[in-house]
């Protein structure tokens, strides 16, 4: 028994150790890098770039490396800085041949932010489905929610848990005659009253066909968007926004990422070499003349820059200095070969997964060699055999200074006497 427990607390210490050590070697060993944003001006036609250093100094320049003042930067971004120029009295009446309304920017500029932790979360499988053309200016939360499970649709007010059986039987039937599949495998929606108006609800059924469900007047509208898709529908992010450019995102299983368009739920793929959406941040910046797709991810940030017909007019990609020096690589590689994480980045799951250390497997294998060392030094100071238990060894193998501390912790197997020493 006593052998089972000592064990025990072996691998509690190990779980413990390996979540957290890694986690504070790299907060005193990670390095810190200016911020930079890159922007597209349609008036030089050309790159500009903001960096902020850890001081809080801005440094604006072009892509050519020619230093710029804020002033200068700010009016050859227009589209971004309206609100200053239009102070300053310095907003270009024209750019490339068309008619600037500030007024009007409103409904032509957009900003979409995809970031990887929205590909997977927690979920309440409840779904608020707000009226779409209630008459008046604001949004209100509904007091009831959907829930699709089975082969219905079932409403449940809020107030008391009382299910809806007549609003219910409405929305199944409107569902059965679009050609859905129950139950639901993912919605999406953005649940908020802090919007312009109401896209409704995307909802992929049993099949992976995607639906659109909007509630106008307390009737349901169900669409069918799209069926057989070959890659797989991973992920939609709706947008709302004033100028109805388009519905929002939508990521694919294969690491596609599509603009659905409005009204005709059209997808055009966004023009990203080597984007993962499972480990990069990706922003959209729609204005009257042109898309900016800024993708930022590992060590690297660049930018793709698209006519409203799609067709590239630019690109640029920036090589950023590591975070983690290769020094500081090895010395994890040495002293910790694996680690536990309590998280990925397309997740906002806690987890306990496992990821081993696969780099420098020479600072790997010396770093396991050394905990070795160390413990047979150990157990010759404590005066003990190298043969008492020979479990140790295997801790020891597999996971080096982790094993080491784990086993310095538990101590020894109570019971088993030290070897008694010759008297010289």
């Amino acid at each position: 028994m006593t052998f089972f427990s000592r064990y025990a607390a072996v691998f509690f210490a190990l779980v413990v150790l390996a979540t957290f050590l890694p986690r504070f070697f790299w907060q005193a060993a990670e390095g810190q890098r200016n911020r930079l944003a890159i922007f597209y001006s349609s008036v030089s036609e050309g790159f500009l770039i903001h960096e902020l250093d850890a001081y809080g100094q801005n440094f604006y320049r072009t892509e050519e490396g020619r230093e710029l003042d804020q002033k200068d930067f700010v009016s050859l971004l227009p589209f971004r800085y309206a609100r200053d120029l239009v102070r300053w009295g310095e907003m270009p009446e024209t750019i490339q041949g068309v008619a600037v309304e500030p007024e009007k920017l409103p409904l032509s500029v957009q900003n979409v932010f995809f970031r990887p932790r929205s590909l997977d979360g927690p979920e309440i499988p409840l779904c608020f489905v707000m009226e779409a053309a209630s008459g008046f200016v604001d949004l209100e939360m509904p007091g009831e929610v959907m829930r699709i499970s089975g082969r219905q649709a079932e409403f449940i007010r809020t107030s008391d848990n009382r299910v809806l059986k007549e609003k219910s039987l409405l929305f199944t039937a409107a569902f059965e005659r679009a050609g859905f599949h129950f139950p639901a495998q993912k919605a999406w929606a953005r649940t908020s009253t802090r919007k312009p108006f109401d896209w409704g609800w995307f909802i992929l059924d049993a099949e992976g066909s995607l639906f659109h469900l909007i509630q106008a007047k307390g009737q349901p509208q169900v669409r069918p968007v799209l069926k057989d898709f070959a890659p797989g529908i991973r992920y939609v992010q709706v947008e709302e926004h004033p100028g109805r450019h388009a519905y929002g995102l939508l990521v694919d299983w294969k690491g596609g990422v599509h603009r659905m368009n409005y009204p005709d739920y059209s997808l055009t793929p966004l023009p990203l070499k080597e984007f993962n959406p499972s480990e990069m941040r990706l922003t959209w910046r729609r204005d009257p003349l042109v898309h900016h797709y800024t993708v930022e991810g590992g060590d690297a940030l660049s930018v793709t820059v698209t006519d409203h017909r799609d067709a590239v007019i630019r690109e640029i990609r920036m090589d950023l200095p590591p975070l983690r020096s290769e020094s500081a690589r090895k010395a994890e590689a040495f002293f910790f070969p694996f680690r536990i994480m309590q998280g990925v980045p397309d997740s906002g799951y806690l987890t306990l997964r496992l990821s081993w250390n696969h780099d420098f497997l020479l600072a790997r294998a010396l770093g396991i060699l050394a905990a070795l060392g160390s413990f047979v030094l150990w157990r010759h100071w404590q005066g003990r055999s190298l043969k008492e238990s020979p479990a140790d060894w295997l801790v020891l193998g597999v996971c080096g200074f982790f094993g080491l501390f784990a086993l310095l912790w538990a101590g020894h197997v109570p019971g088993q006497k030290p070897v008694e020493r010759r008297a010289v």
